[in-house]
Formats: C-alpha cells, structure tokens, sequence
C-alpha cells in the first residue's frame, strides 16, 4: 500500500513538472507599442483581418522586463493576437520606475553564431486616466495597453523565463 502511494505521488509530481506552464500575465503589466498602423491583405483572400508591426512589451511587478515583436493580427471581432506565421524577436531584461521607467535588456542573434549586445533604454514614464503609458526617448512612439489584445497566454509562454 504504501509502495503504491508514493507511486502515485512520483506520478503526480512528474505530470505537473512536465507540463509546468509559463508564468500568467496579467492584462495590466502589457504595454503595446503605438502608433498602430493597420494593413489589410489583398482582398482576393477575402481574410477578415488586419495586420500591424508590433512591440509587445511585459513590465512584471517583481522588476523582470520581456518584450517581443511581432506582428499582430486585428480578427472581425476586435481581438487582437500575435501572428502565428511571422517571425519573433524576444528580448528579457530588468526594468525599474523612477521617474522614468529604464529597461535593461540583452538580444541574443541566434543564427550561425550568437552576438549578445546590452542595451539601456530610458523611457518617460506618464499616468494618464490611471493608465501607465511610456513615451520612447526619440519621442516617435509611444507604447500603452491595447484592451482588445486578447493572447496573454502565447505571450507568456514566448517570454518563458525558464527558456
């Protein structure tokens, strides 16, 4: 009986470290990069969609920073998500709010060899209608929450710090 116990215990154990998943993020720690500029495809493909160049950017509460370009795609019912069929570009980091928001990260290049380059970014941090927004340095863009972006849990797992 006990042998039989700890059996199903081990078993137990293995299933949830095997199919641990990434770390939940909430809506509100999702900065998305604006201005957004929306394209539709050729309409001979008769897709009900539009497509845009994007920063997706993660400011978890803990100080750990991640973001990811990517495009994203705008469905007929207004959600948002990230393209399935693009590639990505995922960077992690640290971050801290002063009074502005400084985000240190690393891109690694994965091809024939890896470069690692360190970057230190400072943005302006702005409160408006209690909504985080930062302004990029160059002042060209700006990044804030997108309601509609509904595809929190493929970007947790594309940000997976156990990755």
């Amino acid at each position: 009986m006990r042998t039989a116990v700890i059996g199903i215990a081990f078993v137990l154990l293995s299933s949830v470290l095997l199919f641990a998943q990434a770390d939940v993020i909430a809506p509100d720690w999702v900065l998305v990069s604006h201005p957004l500029h929306w394209e539709s495809p050729p309409a001979k493909l008769k897709l009900p969609i539009h497509t845009a160049p994007a920063t997706v950017m993660v400011l978890y509460p803990d100080g750990r920073f991640a973001s990811v370009s990517c495009y994203l795609v705008e469905h007929k019912d207004g959600n948002v998500t990230m393209s399935r069929g693009d590639g990505f570009v995922i960077r992690k980091g640290r971050w801290n709010e002063d009074p502005t928001a400084t985000v240190v990260f690393r891109t690694v290049q994965r091809t024939s060899h890896s470069v690692e380059t360190a970057e230190r970014v400072k943005y302006a941090v702005r409160n408006l209608k209690g909504q985080r927004r930062l302004n990029s340095p160059n002042m060209d863009s700006y990044y804030e929450r997108l309601p509609r972006f509904s595809d929190l849990n493929e970007l947790a797992n594309l940000v997976d710090s156990r990755n």
